[in-house]
C-alpha cells in the first residue's frame, strides 16, 4: 500500500505524486481556516487594554486572570495556525520535491553497463548487482546494499551533484 510518504520508485512515483498533491489542497483550506480564526480573536487591540499605568483600575485579579484567559487562547489559536502553515509549507515542499527527483525508467541491460545509480537521497558509484540488491559505494569501507526497486535512474558514467 502506498502512502504520501512512502519511498519513491520507479513503479510508484506516479501514485506518491497524486497523493501528495493531493494533501496540498486540504491542507491550505485548514491553513486558511484556522488564520481566519486567529485573526479573529479578540486580543488586546490599544495599549489602554494592556498598560499598566493606564486609568482604568477596577478589580485588577479579575480582570488580570480575564486578560491571562484571553492570552492563552490567543496562543492557542497561534499554535494551532502556526502548526497548519507548517503542514501546508511541507506538503508543498513534498511535491516540489517529487517533481524534482522524477525517476527515468532503466532497463535491466542498462543497469548491468551503468556505474552510477540514483537512488532517493543522491548519486552513488554502482560496484555490484545482484538479483535482488545493488551494492554501492558510499564512503564507506564496505559497500552499501539497497534494493533494486530503490533505483531512480542509471547512468553509464559517474554523475557529481
Amino acid at each position: 500500500m502506498t502512502t504520501l510518504h512512502s519511498k519513491v520508485t520507479v513503479d510508484n512515483y506516479a501514485e506518491v505524486l497524486a497523493l501528495a498533491e493531493a494533501a496540498v489542497k486540504p491542507a491550505e483550506e485548514k491553513r486558511d481556516r484556522l488564520k481566519a480564526r486567529y485573526e479573529g480573536r479578540t486580543a488586546p487591540r490599544s495599549e489602554v487594554e494592556t498598560d499598566p499605568a493606564s486609568a482604568f483600575r477596577r478589580k485588577t485579579a479579575r480582570q488580570a486572570r480575564k486578560a491571562e484567559t484571553k492570552f492563552d487562547l490567543d496562543m492557542e489559536a497561534y499554535k494551532a495556525y502556526d502548526a497548519a502553515e507548517q503542514e501546508y509549507k511541507s506538503c508543498l515542499s513534498r511535491v516540489e520535491w517529487l517533481r524534482k527527483v522524477a525517476p527515468v525508467p532503466y532497463t535491466e541491460e542498462e543497469l548491468r553497463a551503468a556505474t552510477a545509480v540514483r537512488l532517493d537521497d543522491g548519486w552513488y558509484r554502482l560496484v555490484r548487482v545482484n538479483k535482488v540488491t545493488v551494492s554501492v559505494e558510499a564512503g564507506f569501507p564496505w559497500p552499501l546494499k539497497y534494493k533494486r526497486d530503490r533505483i531512480l535512474e542509471v547512468r553509464p558514467r559517474e554523475v557529481a551533484e
